[in-house]
Protein backbone atom coordinates (compact mmCIF):
# COMPACT_ATOMS: atom_id res chain seq x y z
CA UNK A 1 0.00 0.00 0.00
CA UNK A 2 1.69 3.38 -0.99
CA UNK A 3 0.82 7.11 1.05
CA UNK A 4 1.67 9.76 -1.07
CA UNK A 5 4.47 9.24 -4.23
CA UNK A 6 7.61 8.91 -2.73
CA UNK A 7 10.87 11.06 -3.14
CA UNK A 8 13.28 10.37 -5.85
CA UNK A 9 16.15 9.46 -3.76
CA UNK A 10 19.16 8.36 -6.25
CA UNK A 11 19.28 4.29 -5.43
CA UNK A 12 23.24 4.78 -4.82
CA UNK A 13 22.28 6.50 -1.79
CA UNK A 14 20.81 3.61 0.37
CA UNK A 15 22.81 1.39 2.89
CA UNK A 16 22.59 -2.20 2.55
CA UNK A 17 22.83 -4.70 5.38
CA UNK A 18 23.74 -7.57 3.01
CA UNK A 19 27.17 -7.84 1.97
CA UNK A 20 26.82 -10.72 -0.61
CA UNK A 21 25.72 -10.04 -4.42
CA UNK A 22 24.95 -13.82 -4.72
CA UNK A 23 21.53 -15.10 -6.26
CA UNK A 24 20.61 -18.33 -4.13
CA UNK A 25 19.53 -21.16 -5.47
CA UNK A 26 16.51 -23.02 -5.88
CA UNK A 27 17.57 -25.67 -3.20
CA UNK A 28 18.30 -22.85 -0.61
CA UNK A 29 15.30 -21.59 -1.15
CA UNK A 30 13.57 -24.85 -0.67
CA UNK A 31 15.38 -24.94 2.68
CA UNK A 32 13.85 -21.55 3.77
CA UNK A 33 10.67 -22.28 4.04
CA UNK A 34 9.05 -19.96 6.16
CA UNK A 35 6.97 -20.44 9.53
CA UNK A 36 3.86 -18.75 10.74
CA UNK A 37 3.68 -16.98 14.08
CA UNK A 38 0.36 -17.98 15.73
CA UNK A 39 -0.10 -15.14 18.56
CA UNK A 40 -1.75 -15.81 22.09
CA UNK A 41 -4.10 -13.33 23.44
CA UNK A 42 -2.22 -12.69 26.63
CA UNK A 43 0.30 -10.00 27.33
CA UNK A 44 2.53 -10.36 30.46
CA UNK A 45 4.07 -6.86 31.66
CA UNK A 46 7.37 -7.62 30.10
CA UNK A 47 6.27 -8.16 26.69
CA UNK A 48 6.57 -5.70 24.10
CA UNK A 49 3.16 -3.84 22.83
CA UNK A 50 3.04 -3.51 18.85
CA UNK A 51 0.72 -1.26 16.79
CA UNK A 52 0.87 -1.69 12.95
CA UNK A 53 -0.33 0.81 11.06
CA UNK A 54 -4.25 1.42 10.67
CA UNK A 55 -6.92 4.13 10.31
CA UNK A 56 -6.03 5.17 13.56
CA UNK A 57 -2.57 5.30 13.49
CA UNK A 58 -1.07 6.56 10.57
CA UNK A 59 2.75 7.60 8.83
CA UNK A 60 2.90 11.25 10.45
CA UNK A 61 2.04 9.40 13.80
CA UNK A 62 4.95 7.41 12.95
CA UNK A 63 6.95 10.63 12.19
CA UNK A 64 5.84 12.48 14.96
CA UNK A 65 7.00 10.19 17.64
CA UNK A 66 10.31 9.83 16.21
CA UNK A 67 11.14 13.58 15.78
CA UNK A 68 9.86 14.50 19.40
CA UNK A 69 7.89 17.32 20.25
CA UNK A 70 8.18 20.98 18.85
CA UNK A 71 10.12 20.11 15.27
CA UNK A 72 8.96 20.89 12.17
CA UNK A 73 8.18 17.87 9.72
CA UNK A 74 6.57 17.31 6.11
CA UNK A 75 6.33 15.43 2.80
CA UNK A 76 5.80 12.32 5.02
CA UNK A 77 5.47 9.00 2.62
CA UNK A 78 4.84 5.43 3.90
CA UNK A 79 5.11 2.85 1.13
CA UNK A 80 4.62 -0.44 2.01
CA UNK A 81 1.90 -3.44 3.96
CA UNK A 82 0.38 -1.60 7.07
CA UNK A 83 1.12 -4.35 9.01
CA UNK A 84 4.66 -4.26 8.37
CA UNK A 85 5.21 -0.33 10.29
CA UNK A 86 4.01 0.57 13.74
CA UNK A 87 5.09 1.78 17.07
CA UNK A 88 5.96 -0.40 20.34
CA UNK A 89 6.02 0.16 24.10
CA UNK A 90 7.77 -2.09 26.46
CA UNK A 91 10.70 -2.62 24.75
CA UNK A 92 13.08 -0.96 27.74
CA UNK A 93 14.35 -4.73 28.85
CA UNK A 94 14.03 -6.62 25.56
CA UNK A 95 15.58 -3.99 23.16
CA UNK A 96 17.61 -1.53 25.28
CA UNK A 97 14.73 1.40 24.73
CA UNK A 98 11.16 1.63 25.78
CA UNK A 99 9.23 2.97 23.07
CA UNK A 100 9.79 3.92 19.64
CA UNK A 101 8.79 3.20 15.90
CA UNK A 102 9.46 -0.20 14.25
CA UNK A 103 9.69 -1.08 10.49
CA UNK A 104 9.84 -4.59 9.12
CA UNK A 105 9.72 -7.47 6.03
CA UNK A 106 7.20 -9.17 7.77
CA UNK A 107 4.25 -8.59 9.65
CA UNK A 108 5.86 -6.23 12.54
CA UNK A 109 3.85 -7.61 15.74
CA UNK A 110 5.18 -10.83 14.85
CA UNK A 111 8.48 -9.63 16.84
CA UNK A 112 6.46 -10.16 19.93
CA UNK A 113 7.81 -13.04 22.22
CA UNK A 114 8.24 -15.77 23.24
CA UNK A 115 10.79 -16.89 20.88
CA UNK A 116 8.69 -20.10 19.23
CA UNK A 117 9.61 -20.32 15.89
CA UNK A 118 13.15 -20.54 13.66
CA UNK A 119 12.14 -18.87 10.81
CA UNK A 120 9.38 -16.38 11.21
CA UNK A 121 8.00 -15.40 7.91
CA UNK A 122 5.21 -13.62 6.69
CA UNK A 123 5.34 -12.70 2.85
CA UNK A 124 2.98 -10.02 2.13
CA UNK A 125 3.14 -9.82 -1.53
CA UNK A 126 4.91 -6.46 -1.36
CA UNK A 127 7.48 -5.14 -3.86
CA UNK A 128 10.86 -4.56 -2.94
CA UNK A 129 12.52 -0.42 -3.36
CA UNK A 130 14.61 0.16 -6.37
CA UNK A 131 16.31 2.39 -4.09
CA UNK A 132 18.05 -0.36 -2.35
CA UNK A 133 18.20 -2.35 -5.47
CA UNK A 134 20.60 -1.11 -7.13
CA UNK A 135 22.60 -1.00 -4.69
CA UNK A 136 22.59 -3.95 -3.42
CA UNK A 137 22.90 -5.64 -6.89
CA UNK A 138 19.54 -8.29 -6.45
CA UNK A 139 16.14 -7.96 -6.06
CA UNK A 140 13.93 -6.96 -3.03
CA UNK A 141 10.83 -7.40 -1.91
CA UNK A 142 8.54 -6.62 0.94
CA UNK A 143 10.20 -3.50 1.43
CA UNK A 144 8.80 -0.93 4.18
CA UNK A 145 9.86 2.84 3.83
CA UNK A 146 9.19 5.71 5.78
CA UNK A 147 10.97 9.13 4.62
CA UNK A 148 9.85 12.87 5.13
CA UNK A 149 11.56 16.13 5.83
CA UNK A 150 12.64 17.93 8.78
CA UNK A 151 13.92 21.05 9.75
CA UNK A 152 16.17 20.43 12.32
CA UNK A 153 17.42 22.67 15.47
CA UNK A 154 21.02 21.74 15.81
CA UNK A 155 23.60 20.89 13.46
CA UNK A 156 23.62 16.79 14.35
CA UNK A 157 21.53 13.87 14.15
CA UNK A 158 21.46 11.10 15.91
CA UNK A 159 19.27 7.66 15.81
CA UNK A 160 19.57 5.26 18.70
CA UNK A 161 18.52 1.57 17.00
CA UNK A 162 18.30 -1.85 17.12
CA UNK A 163 18.56 -4.27 14.23
CA UNK A 164 17.17 -7.97 14.46
CA UNK A 165 16.62 -10.71 12.33
CA UNK A 166 15.18 -14.38 12.23
CA UNK A 167 17.93 -14.87 9.78
CA UNK A 168 20.00 -15.87 12.79
CA UNK A 169 22.32 -18.03 13.48
CA UNK A 170 21.39 -20.53 10.59
CA UNK A 171 22.13 -18.08 7.75
CA UNK A 172 24.99 -16.53 9.02
CA UNK A 173 27.68 -16.34 5.91
CA UNK A 174 24.87 -16.99 3.41
CA UNK A 175 23.53 -14.71 0.36
CA UNK A 176 20.16 -13.90 2.16
CA UNK A 177 21.03 -11.12 3.75
CA UNK A 178 17.68 -8.49 3.55
CA UNK A 179 18.53 -4.75 2.72
CA UNK A 180 18.41 -2.05 5.53
CA UNK A 181 18.65 1.28 5.03
CA UNK A 182 19.39 4.92 7.55
CA UNK A 183 20.54 7.97 5.32
CA UNK A 184 19.85 11.53 6.21
CA UNK A 185 20.23 13.85 2.78
CA UNK A 186 21.22 11.28 0.84
CA UNK A 187 24.39 9.97 3.16
CA UNK A 188 24.44 6.67 4.37
CA UNK A 189 24.05 6.68 8.36
CA UNK A 190 24.03 3.07 10.32
CA UNK A 191 27.40 1.45 10.32
CA UNK A 192 29.69 -0.40 12.07
CA UNK A 193 33.42 -0.05 12.14
CA UNK A 194 33.22 1.19 8.30
CA UNK A 195 30.70 -1.54 7.35
CA UNK A 196 26.94 -1.72 6.77
CA UNK A 197 25.26 -3.40 9.29
CA UNK A 198 24.02 -6.65 8.71
CA UNK A 199 23.35 -10.37 9.94
CA UNK A 200 26.99 -10.91 8.05
CA UNK A 201 28.30 -8.08 9.69
CA UNK A 202 27.32 -8.86 13.28
CA UNK A 203 27.15 -12.02 14.45
CA UNK A 204 28.97 -14.71 16.49
CA UNK A 205 29.53 -17.15 13.79
CA UNK A 206 27.76 -19.92 12.14
CA UNK A 207 27.37 -22.63 14.26
CA UNK A 208 26.83 -20.01 17.22
CA UNK A 209 29.89 -19.31 19.10
CA UNK A 210 32.67 -19.59 16.58
CA UNK A 211 33.23 -16.24 16.19
CA UNK A 212 32.27 -13.62 14.09
CA UNK A 213 33.02 -10.02 13.15
CA UNK A 214 31.91 -7.12 16.08
CA UNK A 215 30.94 -10.26 18.46
CA UNK A 216 30.33 -7.88 20.96
CA UNK A 217 27.54 -5.78 19.25
CA UNK A 218 25.22 -9.24 18.98
CA UNK A 219 22.76 -10.53 20.93
CA UNK A 220 21.92 -14.58 20.66
CA UNK A 221 18.24 -15.46 21.49
CA UNK A 222 17.78 -18.63 19.52
CA UNK A 223 16.63 -20.76 22.07
CA UNK A 224 19.00 -23.64 21.24
CA UNK A 225 22.05 -21.73 21.62
CA UNK A 226 20.77 -20.52 25.22
CA UNK A 227 18.41 -17.50 24.04
CA UNK A 228 16.06 -15.79 26.58
CA UNK A 229 15.26 -12.81 25.64
CA UNK A 230 11.56 -11.98 25.49
CA UNK A 231 10.93 -11.41 21.08
CA UNK A 232 10.44 -13.50 18.40
CA UNK A 233 13.64 -12.36 17.08
CA UNK A 234 16.44 -15.01 17.06
CA UNK A 235 19.47 -12.23 16.93
CA UNK A 236 19.52 -8.85 17.91
CA UNK A 237 22.21 -6.16 17.91
CA UNK A 238 22.84 -3.75 20.82
CA UNK A 239 21.58 -0.43 20.64
CA UNK A 240 23.46 1.21 18.07
CA UNK A 241 23.56 4.92 17.02
CA UNK A 242 24.10 6.29 13.88
CA UNK A 243 25.34 9.97 13.48
CA UNK A 244 25.04 12.65 10.60
CA UNK A 245 25.37 16.23 10.21
CA UNK A 246 22.14 18.09 9.03
CA UNK A 247 21.36 21.67 8.33
CA UNK A 248 19.63 23.67 10.89
CA UNK A 249 17.07 25.74 9.99
CA UNK A 250 16.55 24.33 6.69
CA UNK A 251 14.76 21.04 5.06
CA UNK A 252 16.50 17.98 5.29
CA UNK A 253 15.42 14.55 3.66
CA UNK A 254 15.79 11.28 6.12
CA UNK A 255 14.57 8.01 4.66
CA UNK A 256 14.10 4.69 6.63
CA UNK A 257 13.89 1.75 5.06
CA UNK A 258 14.18 -2.15 5.05
CA UNK A 259 13.23 -5.39 2.30
CA UNK A 260 13.88 -8.93 2.02
CA UNK A 261 16.98 -9.35 -0.18
CA UNK A 262 16.83 -11.95 -2.97
CA UNK A 263 13.70 -13.58 -1.59
CA UNK A 264 10.53 -12.78 0.70
CA UNK A 265 11.58 -15.58 3.17
CA UNK A 266 12.24 -15.21 6.56
CA UNK A 267 11.33 -11.49 8.31
CA UNK A 268 14.23 -9.05 9.99
CA UNK A 269 13.20 -5.90 11.55
CA UNK A 270 14.31 -2.67 12.99
CA UNK A 271 13.59 -1.06 16.13
CA UNK A 272 13.80 2.82 16.24
CA UNK A 273 14.03 5.05 19.00
CA UNK A 274 11.79 7.82 19.83
CA UNK A 275 12.87 11.78 20.26
CA UNK A 276 15.62 11.79 18.20
CA UNK A 277 15.50 15.46 17.26
CA UNK A 278 13.08 16.84 20.27
CA UNK A 279 14.18 17.33 24.14
CA UNK A 280 12.70 15.71 26.66
CA UNK A 281 12.16 17.27 30.71
CA UNK A 282 14.38 16.61 33.32
CA UNK A 283 14.89 18.29 36.92
CA UNK A 284 17.65 18.04 39.29
CA UNK A 285 17.23 18.10 42.91
CA UNK A 286 19.25 18.29 45.77
CA UNK A 287 22.40 16.58 43.43
CA UNK A 288 19.75 14.32 41.79
CA UNK A 289 18.85 14.26 38.68
CA UNK A 290 15.36 12.96 37.29
CA UNK A 291 15.36 12.42 33.56
CA UNK A 292 12.45 11.78 30.88
CA UNK A 293 14.51 8.91 29.29
CA UNK A 294 11.42 7.34 27.67
CA UNK A 295 9.86 10.60 26.47
CA UNK A 296 6.70 9.80 27.30
CA UNK A 297 6.51 13.49 29.39
CA UNK A 298 5.49 11.55 32.83
CA UNK A 299 7.77 10.83 35.69
CA UNK A 300 7.90 7.19 35.99
CA UNK A 301 8.10 4.71 38.81
CA UNK A 302 11.50 3.59 37.51
CA UNK A 303 12.58 7.20 36.93
CA UNK A 304 11.71 8.20 40.57
CA UNK A 305 13.49 4.96 41.83
CA UNK A 306 16.39 5.21 39.88
CA UNK A 307 17.42 9.23 39.88
CA UNK A 308 21.43 9.86 38.76
CA UNK A 309 23.75 11.66 41.57
CA UNK A 310 26.05 14.54 39.35
CA UNK A 311 27.16 17.04 41.84
CA UNK A 312 25.89 18.20 45.00
CA UNK A 313 23.14 20.07 46.80
CA UNK A 314 23.31 23.49 46.09
CA UNK A 315 25.11 23.25 42.71
CA UNK A 316 23.30 24.90 39.78
CA UNK A 317 22.50 22.04 36.76
CA UNK A 318 23.37 22.90 33.56
CA UNK A 319 23.15 20.77 30.60
CA UNK A 320 24.50 21.10 26.67
CA UNK A 321 26.03 18.84 23.74
CA UNK A 322 29.28 19.03 25.46
CA UNK A 323 30.65 15.95 23.31
CA UNK A 324 28.71 16.67 20.00
CA UNK A 325 27.05 13.47 19.53
CA UNK A 326 23.66 15.31 19.12
CA UNK A 327 22.45 13.85 22.83
CA UNK A 328 22.28 16.69 25.88
CA UNK A 329 24.21 15.47 28.85
CA UNK A 330 24.31 16.95 32.31
CA UNK A 331 26.89 19.27 34.09
CA UNK A 332 26.38 21.75 37.47
CA UNK A 333 28.11 24.66 38.34
CA UNK A 334 29.47 25.15 42.00
CA UNK A 335 30.20 28.99 42.90
CA UNK A 336 32.61 29.80 39.73
CA UNK A 337 33.57 25.79 39.01
CA UNK A 338 31.88 23.73 36.51
CA UNK A 339 31.55 20.36 35.91
CA UNK A 340 30.45 18.77 33.17
CA UNK A 341 30.01 14.66 32.01
CA UNK A 342 31.47 14.69 28.44
CA UNK A 343 31.55 11.08 28.55
CA UNK A 344 27.72 10.64 29.38
CA UNK A 345 27.80 8.47 32.10
CA UNK A 346 25.43 10.16 34.31
CA UNK A 347 28.51 10.07 37.24
CA UNK A 348 31.06 12.77 37.99
CA UNK A 349 34.56 11.12 37.15
CA UNK A 350 37.77 12.39 37.60
CA UNK A 351 38.78 16.30 35.28
CA UNK A 352 40.84 13.98 33.22
CA UNK A 353 37.83 12.33 32.25
CA UNK A 354 35.08 14.61 32.70
CA UNK A 355 35.56 18.27 31.93
CA UNK A 356 36.13 20.54 34.62
CA UNK A 357 36.21 24.76 34.27
CA UNK A 358 38.17 26.81 36.86
CA UNK A 359 37.29 30.58 36.84
CA UNK A 360 34.81 31.38 34.66
CA UNK A 361 32.52 33.90 35.73
CA UNK A 362 31.34 34.64 39.41
CA UNK A 363 29.39 32.76 42.04
CA UNK A 364 26.88 35.27 41.69
CA UNK A 365 26.50 35.35 38.20
CA UNK A 366 23.70 32.97 36.10
CA UNK A 367 24.83 29.92 34.39
CA UNK A 368 23.90 29.50 30.47
CA UNK A 369 25.20 27.17 27.64
CA UNK A 370 24.75 27.29 23.79
CA UNK A 371 26.37 25.98 20.92
CA UNK A 372 27.95 30.03 20.46
CA UNK A 373 30.16 29.07 17.30
CA UNK A 374 28.10 26.59 15.35
CA UNK A 375 30.68 23.34 15.89
CA UNK A 376 28.11 21.43 17.24
CA UNK A 377 29.91 21.40 20.70
CA UNK A 378 27.91 23.19 23.82
CA UNK A 379 30.04 26.05 26.00
CA UNK A 380 29.36 27.56 28.54
CA UNK A 381 28.83 31.06 29.16
CA UNK A 382 27.32 33.36 32.31
CA UNK A 383 24.65 36.25 32.45
CA UNK A 384 25.69 39.17 35.13
CA UNK A 385 23.29 42.11 35.70
CA UNK A 386 21.59 42.27 32.07
CA UNK A 387 25.68 41.36 30.25
CA UNK A 388 26.03 38.23 28.49
CA UNK A 389 30.02 36.31 28.45
CA UNK A 390 30.13 33.56 26.54
CA UNK A 391 32.93 30.93 25.67
CA UNK A 392 32.71 31.77 21.73
CA UNK A 393 35.79 30.20 21.33
CA UNK A 394 35.02 27.04 23.42
CA UNK A 395 38.16 26.62 25.43
CA UNK A 396 36.68 26.53 28.66
CA UNK A 397 38.16 29.69 29.73
CA UNK A 398 37.11 33.25 29.45
CA UNK A 399 39.95 35.39 26.46
CA UNK A 400 38.14 38.80 26.79
CA UNK A 401 35.63 39.88 24.56
CA UNK A 402 38.03 40.25 21.31
CA UNK A 403 38.66 36.26 21.45
CA UNK A 404 35.15 35.47 22.75
CA UNK A 405 31.49 37.14 23.00
CA UNK A 406 30.13 40.08 25.40
CA UNK A 407 26.97 41.51 24.76
CA UNK A 408 26.54 44.28 26.99
CA UNK A 409 22.85 44.39 27.84
CA UNK A 410 20.23 41.97 26.94
CA UNK A 411 17.13 41.77 29.30
CA UNK A 412 16.97 42.98 32.72
CA UNK A 413 19.37 42.32 35.95
CA UNK A 414 16.77 39.47 37.46
CA UNK A 415 15.99 37.77 33.95
CA UNK A 416 16.40 34.10 33.75
CA UNK A 417 19.21 33.35 30.68
CA UNK A 418 17.91 30.83 27.96
CA UNK A 419 19.54 29.57 24.71
CA UNK A 420 18.76 27.79 21.86
CA UNK A 421 18.33 27.83 17.83
CA UNK A 422 15.49 30.09 17.53
CA UNK A 423 13.72 29.68 14.17
CA UNK A 424 13.57 32.93 12.24
CA UNK A 425 9.92 34.49 11.66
Amino acid sequence: MNFPTPFNIPGQLALVLGLSLLIPSLGSAQEREGQTKVHTPTRGPSNLIVKPLSAALVPADLVRLLVGPGVTFTNVVYTGDLLAAGTFTGGKDIVGFERGIILGTGKVEDVVGPNTLDRTNTNLEEPGDADLAALAGFNTKDAAVLQFDFIPTEPTLSIQYVFSSEEYNEFVGDPFNDVFAFFVNGSNCATIGGSPVSINTVNNGNPFGSGGPNSDSFINNVISDGGSINTEMDGLTVVLTCSASVNPGVANTLKLAIADGSDALVDAAVFIDTGILGDRVGVMRDGQWFLDLNGNDELDEEEVNNPFTFGQPGDEPIVGDWNNDGFTEIGVRRGNKWFLDVNDNRILDSCGIDICIENYGIPSDQAVAGDWNGDGFSAVGVKRGSAWFLDENGNDAWDGCVQDTCIPVWGLPHDVPVAGSWRPQ
